[in-house]
């Protein structure tokens, strides 16, 4: 998604680029070539990448033949750090700049990539603003570009209208379940939600539960008042009184849209043994880390259960409590911490100056 915005600025910076690499359906609708299916690649921890090992190898061969074959004025890596950088190292090698947004988080993940990025990367451009003074003290070239899930949103969502469009009674308080979207999060994390949402209705009846699912997903069973919705997540989140959600972009598109929530994740327990070993934050969710405390609840492996959650959920859907003031307040404070850039226009202004100067 965010790639597809780069593009589209790139291209009215300097119409007739060309772009190739790896992507998806969104960057194909606007003439980006993708050498694979990004499906192949899009896998999250550990054991789920080891299976793949061979199609990464195979992989960079391809990327480092068509490097060198089409010989492309700059590399633009966005997020995927585990592929991102030893891409970073082919292009170094073959003498082409390399830009990377959506940076490695080594403020979570530690410096053991950090001389990997001052050694391969020129120029890194940053979606979070505490980032910038990290990436300064390390030594490397770096900009605050904003965050681009900002260009995605309409801060003035009409509730009632989108409610009337998924069909939900206006007369009921709507839970929104967020997953995540990989099937290895999905298999994680719906059973347990659905758990929750299910008690939860039984002493709620005025609670419809709206579950975030990707197109063609058969994971997931509908019931009364529980119903899927394979839609822009963040049209989802603008209708809902409260939700549950994975920790990632969501949360982040929440906290600006003013819904309150609860972050949830789980992983396998192989994954999360090693996470455990490498991450270094007292957070997992993005306003948390942004705010440097614990603005919206979050619970991980197996404290996302009923007793844990479903009195947050009560006390979340109830309009008048505290705790659900106190996080809308301070969700303005996170949009003004975020401050308003044109992500994508300043992303392609670097990159074109890239080309320009060779570096």
């Amino acid at each position: 998604m965010y790639a597809r915005e780069l593009i589209l600025e790139i291209e009215k910076i300097s119409p007739g680029t060309k772009f190739f690499g790896l992507g998806g359906n969104r960057m194909e609708e606007v003439g980006f070539r993708s050498l694979i299916p990004i499906s192949e690649i899009s896998l999250v921890g550990f054991s789920e990448v080891i299976p793949k090992l061979g199609v990464f190898i195979k992989l960079l061969r391809q990327i480092r033949k068509n490097l060198e074959k089409e010989k492309p004025e700059l590399v633009i890596l966005i997020d995927y750090p585990g592929l991102n950088l030893r891409i970073a190292r082919i292009a170094k090698q073959l003498d082409i700049p390399v830009l990377y947004y959506i940076a490695p988080q080594l403020w979570a993940w530690g410096r053991r990539r950090l001389e990997t990025i001052r050694k391969y990367i020129d120029r890194v451009a940053v979606i979070m603003p505490f980032e910038v003074d990290y990436y300064q003290s390390c030594g490397v070239n770096v900009d605050y570009v904003g965050h681009p899930i900002l260009e995605a949103l309409t801060l003035n969502y009409d509730k009632q209208a989108h409610q009337q469009s998924l069909g939900i009674d206006q007369n009921r308080k709507v839970l929104g379940i967020l997953p995540g979207v990989r099937n290895n999060e999905l298999k994680n994390l719906l059973p347990p939600l659905t758990k929750i949402a299910e008690k939860l209705i039984r002493s709620l009846p005025e609670v419809e539960v709206v579950v975030s699912l990707p197109d063609g997903s058969s994971i997931f069973s509908p019931a009364e008042r529980i119903r899927p919705y394979d839609g822009d997540s963040h049209e989802l989140i603008a209708c809902c009184d409260c939700l549950l959600t994975k920790s990632g972009t969501a949360v982040l598109e929440a906290a600006v849209l003013g819904t309150p929530m609860i972050v949830c994740y789980r992983l396998s327990w192989l994954n999360y043994l090693l996470a455990r070993m490498f991450i270094q934050t007292r957070y997992i969710s993005l306003v948390n880390l942004l705010m440097d405390s614990q603005v919206v609840p979050e619970f991980v492996q197996g404290d996302v259960n009923q007793k844990n959650i479903i009195p947050l959920v009560e006390e979340l859907l109830d309009p008048t409590s505290a705790r659900r003031r106190s996080m809308i307040e301070n969700f303005e404070e996170v949009r003004d911490k975020l401050g308003k850039h044109r992500t994508s226009a300043e992303v392609a202004e670097i990159a074109f100056s890239m080309i320009v100067s060779g570096r």
